[in-house]
């Protein structure tokens, strides 16, 4: 780690620094550069602010028929977690593990409701006394493109490359990392396990926030998510495809990743 990364690792875990860097300006990280949360061991990657076209999608049915809409920027960039959240990084925050596949800690925590997600988040959150929270729609297909490049899976080239879907994933989900990264240092945005979203669902996305917030506005007794799993067809485990579910209800595919501002 460098000398200009450590120092934005430092400010960022350690808030006692946070009143002398007062008026200072900090060097911004390079797009994928990577810190780690001393706490739960989870790593970020760097996602530099930035302005592109979402897939304007009106339903999962006609999830890989696109066209464009308004462009939606970015205007701060943030951290995301570098990979799913996995078993054993929930297993250490919340004590238990909900999975429905306990093959191992680096296998992503799957069978986890979206209420669950946020109980998760709040406790890293008390015990590292930073804000984490859970991706909107916008910045998780925004990250998964690489910045909003036109990619059509979470990383460029071939589905097998890059995912663990249904025709490679032997019916099951596999440890995180093992595919093919994005250009941005992210792993699994596509394949392995669909990930919530703060996102209230909307399934015309038409008036979608243009800042990268999140809709909170909506059907908000579902929530969306992004990314397709182990289970799904190829169609689904597009940068365009979306999903929703329950907020209280988990399913054995469905997972998450956290980001940091």
């Amino acid at each position: 780690m460098n000398i200009i990364v450590s120092a934005i690792a430092a400010l960022l875990f350690s808030p006692l620094l946070l009143p002398s860097m007062a008026g200072t300006a900090v060097a911004v990280p390079n797009a994928g550069t990577t810190i780690k949360d001393p706490v739960s061991g989870i790593q970020l990657s760097w996602i530099p602010k930035g302005c592109f076209l979402p897939a304007n999608v009106s339903s999962t049915a006609n999830a890989d028929s696109a066209s464009d809409a308004i462009e939606t920027c970015i205007d701060r960039g943030f951290w995301m977690g570098t990979f799913e959240i996995t078993q054993g990084q929930y297993k250490h925050i919340m004590g238990n593990n909900p999975s429905s596949y306990k093959q191992g800690d680096d296998y992503p925590v799957e069978n986890v409701r979206w209420l669950s997600a946020r109980a998760f988040i709040r406790e890293l959150n008390k015990r590292s006394g930073k804000q984490f929270r859970l991706p909107s729609e916008a910045e998780w297909e925004y990250a998964a493109r690489s910045g909003g490049k036109p990619t059509r899976f979470g990383a460029a080239g071939a589905a097998n490359d890059v995912a663990w879907y249904m025709a490679n994933s032997n019916d099951h989900p596999h440890p995180v990392g093992e595919k093919k990264p994005n250009a941005l240092g992210l792993f699994d945005m596509s394949g392995n396990v669909w990930e919530w979203t703060h996102d209230c669902w909307n399934a015309d996305m038409a008036e979608a926030p243009t800042d990268g917030s999140p809709w909170t506005w909506g059907d908000c007794s579902v929530r969306v998510l992004r990314g397709g799993s182990w289970y799904d067809a190829k169609s689904m485990i597009s940068t365009k495809a979306r999903l929703y579910n329950y907020t209280e209800k988990s399913d054995n595919n469905s997972g998450f990743r956290i980001v940091l501002d």
